[in-house]
């Protein structure tokens, strides 16, 4: 009856002692998922930058459209390249991307937008192909308002 009861003792004592490794791994596993949670939270905030008018000043100067297709037309785009961890790069597995270098949009649309040609900002950048997108438009409703005006007169 001893050597069942101390077998039960030492059963249970194993167990508690499994018990308190699964809690522990468990634990690490939580914390983890909460760190990683919070670098992407920070990774979407780069991105989520804050944009409404209230916390920005100096708003009221309308963009040079024009010269900012000007730029965007100018900037090399890339196609199928892919970041080399050996060089400091983020390990993507291969990941393939398209897009400019931060040098050349350094050259093309100025340092505010890619500091020190290392980096793309990418909120200006965005402002930059916007006001080239808009600049593109307002050439296409001209030469639309055009062709209709020589359609007119040739109908005429």
């Amino acid at each position: 009856m001893q050597t069942g009861f101390s077998q039960a003792l030492q059963g249970m004592g194993q167990s508690g002692s499994l018990y308190g490794q699964a809690a522990a791994l468990d634990q690490q596993a939580s914390q983890s998922k909460s760190e990683l949670i919070g670098s992407l939270g920070g990774v979407a905030g780069m991105f989520l930058a804050g944009s409404d008018e209230d916390i920005k000043k100096d708003t009221k100067k309308r963009a040079n459209t024009s010269r900012m297709l000007k730029e965007a037309v100018a900037t090399p785009n890339r196609e199928g390249w892919q970041y080399d961890p050996a060089k400091g790069g983020p390990d993507q597995g291969g990941m393939k991307h398209d897009g400019p270098m931060a040098g050349d949009v350094q050259k093309t649309m100025g340092n505010d937008v890619a500091p020190g040609g290392k980096v793309i900002d990418l909120v200006s950048m965005n402002g930059k192909l916007l006001g080239a997108v808009q600049e593109l438009h307002k050439q296409q409703e001209k030469t639309n308002k055009r062709l209709v005006r020589m359609e007119a007169k040739a109908a005429a």
